[in-house]
């Protein structure tokens, strides 16, 4: 007894291709956003990373491998001691936001080489259909404008010590 099955795999196999292409396309996307991409899962409140594109690790001087092996499970550790309390509250936020809107913190993460890189993180919730907590966000360096900031601060300090002694001269002269 002999039996065949003739199967059209020509729809099976143009979808194949379709899939392949657009996972081409998208993983092109993701690893040319400026910065990088990072998936956090959020359990007990606690943050870990899910996924981060290569953009994220080489932003700090890692590849992505080690970015992984390092922080995944305790992303913390990347941040700067002073800014770990700003980011916990900026993803709760998010997770809250039934709408799915953005929202931004700007804090320190540790580079390969120990120094620190001023950060800007851009998360939203990700819908999740199997109750698990996801994050995405759009991370990118800020140190430029950082230094922008403090130079600012100090030119005003700069400015108001400068004021207060011409005020001061002005008194004094008869």
């Amino acid at each position: 007894i002999y039996y065949f099955d003739i199967t059209n795999t020509t729809s099976q196999q143009q979808l194949m291709a379709n899939y392949l292409r657009l996972n081409n396309e998208m993983n092109a996307i993701i690893n040319n956003v400026p910065g990088g991409i990072l998936h956090l899962e959020i359990v007990d409140k606690q943050a870990r990373i899910a996924y981060c594109n290569e953009g994220v690790a080489e932003l700090f001087g890692y590849d992505q491998q080690e970015f992984i092996r390092k922080f995944a499970e305790e992303p913390d550790l990347a941040l700067h001691p002073e800014d770990r309390d700003k980011l916990r509250p900026m993803l709760k936020q998010a997770l809250e936001d039934q709408e799915g809107g953005e929202h931004s913190v700007r804090y320190r993460t540790r580079m390969k080489n120990g120094g620190w890189r001023w950060t800007q993180m851009y998360a939203q919730k990700l819908d999740n259909n199997q109750g698990k907590q996801f994050v995405t966000a759009i991370v990118i360096s800020v140190d430029e404008l950082a230094e922008k900031g403090k130079m600012v601060q100090e030119l005003e300090v700069e400015l108001r010590r400068k004021s207060s002694y011409l005020q001061t001269l002005y008194h004094c002269l008869p």
